[in-house]
């Protein structure tokens, strides 16, 4: 009976200490879970931040909102083509745009990862001295993570499936995802142009812009998403929206490195894919430099909404509204005037008429879309119908330009 009773008291003994053991890791699993996935940056400090910069830019002690710009891709791993242009080139031409304009507020510090020449020194010199630390730093937060998926604590989903990316372009952007969080960046933009797997010749299925932001369990998910939002909302004023079925204009991802693939970037990070490379007229030789323009100004805007908490920025191309035409116009023709006239109907809710900017994009070509839109602005002034850009449509054009203008 006294054996019978012992053995019942040790097998208490184990099946407490086992549970206390199980329960101890478990407790220890979530509490390192909740800190590996904290909260790492937040969208009203980053907006109170540049509110106090941008007051009292004269005190040496307040800082400046750091923004990290990385045009996607380069000389050796050039992305998507169309013709003879890579996607590295043209990424380049929207980064070197908007940085040129970020860098000229106050309560901003830019950085652009590359330009003309390469890589910027400091990076290269960072990514050289720092080697065996980013790849460790990958392997531990992929671990770290790994374990968390097995044990349940986070959920691994795949959206969009994406190219594995070669060594050296993994490499670098790990190294990106550390730089930025040593250096303090509290923003990393990254500038893409999309394509798809097993597109042949020049043209292809799908158009229009996405915006890549982190899944939403990441520490950084919350803030990105804020800014991501902002930047759609600008974009939406002349471009389409991605029709690919699996992408959406903002689209969550756990595995894209650029924005912190298994938890490494604890800055707001976002990618945008402007649009598909082969939609023409990104790369036209007349007017692809002004549509680029236009792409680093309307995500500008959206930065600077994001953070001074501002609506959306009605304008768009700036540089066409002072613009003056000095020819008719009418159907086949291109170029800046098309593009002028287009984003004119469009400012007056004329343009697209029937269809979408996937179906009509704002590309300065004189197509059907054109002609319907015009057409309906004639008819809404009294005008002859002729879905003509003449002297008489012209005039009524330029009164309505002054009146918004004034």
């Amino acid at each position: 009976m006294k054996k019978l009773s012992l053995l019942f008291v040790i097998s208490i003994i184990i099946f407490l200490s086992f549970n206390f053991i199980q329960t101890t890791k478990e407790s220890t699993t979530n509490f390192l879970a909740s800190v590996f996935f904290q909260k790492s940056v937040n969208t009203d400090k980053l907006v109170k931040k540049f509110s106090r910069t941008s007051v009292e830019k004269h005190k040496s002690s307040v800082k400046p909102t750091k923004i990290l710009i990385v045009p996607g891709h380069d000389n050796i791993n050039s992305g998507a083509m169309f013709g003879h242009i890579t996607e590295a080139e043209i990424n380049l031409s929207v980064a070197k745009e908007l940085y040129n304009l970020l860098n000229k507020e106050k309560g901003i510090d830019t950085f652009i990862i590359r330009d003309d020449n390469g890589y910027n020194p400091v990076f290269q010199k960072y990514l050289k001295n720092n080697e065996k630390d980013i790849i460790e730093f990958r392997s531990s937060r992929k671990n770290i993570m790994m374990d968390f998926i097995k044990a349940g604590k986070i959920n691994s989903h795949v959206n969009v499936l994406h190219n594995s990316a070669p060594s050296r372009v993994v490499r670098i952007l790990y190294g990106i995802n550390k730089f930025a969080n040593e250096y303090g960046f509290d923003i990393t933009i990254h500038i893409h142009f999309n394509d798809y797997p097993g597109r042949r010749g020049n043209t292809g299925k799908y158009s229009g812009f996405s915006i890549y932001v982190p899944e939403k369990q990441y520490s950084n998910a919350e803030a990105s998403f804020d800014l991501a939002y902002k930047i759609k909302e600008q974009l939406k004023l002349s471009f389409a929206s991605s029709d690919y079925g699996k992408e959406s204009e903002i689209v969550e991802d756990q595995d894209l490195i650029a924005i912190g693939s298994f938890n490494t970037a604890d800055s707001v990070a976002v990618l945008i894919e402007y649009g598909y490379i082969y939609e023409s007229y990104f790369t036209d030789k007349k007017i692809g430099q002004t549509i680029r323009n236009e792409l680093a100004r309307q995500t500008y805007n959206g930065v600077l909404n994001y953070l001074e908490n501002e609506d959306t920025n009605k304008e768009t191309y700036s540089v066409l509204s002072g613009y003056r035409w000095e020819n008719t116009l009418s159907k086949g023709d291109k170029g800046m005037g098309v593009l002028a006239l287009q984003d004119f109907l469009n400012d007056f809710g004329y343009y697209p008429n029937k269809g979408t900017l996937n179906s009509c994009p704002i590309n300065g070509n004189f197509g059907k879309c054109t002609k319907s839109a015009l057409i309906k602005f004639q008819k809404d002034n009294n005008l002859p119908a002729t879905g003509f850009l003449g002297d008489m449509t012209l005039e009524v054009i330029g009164r309505k330009k002054e009146l918004l203008q004034q």
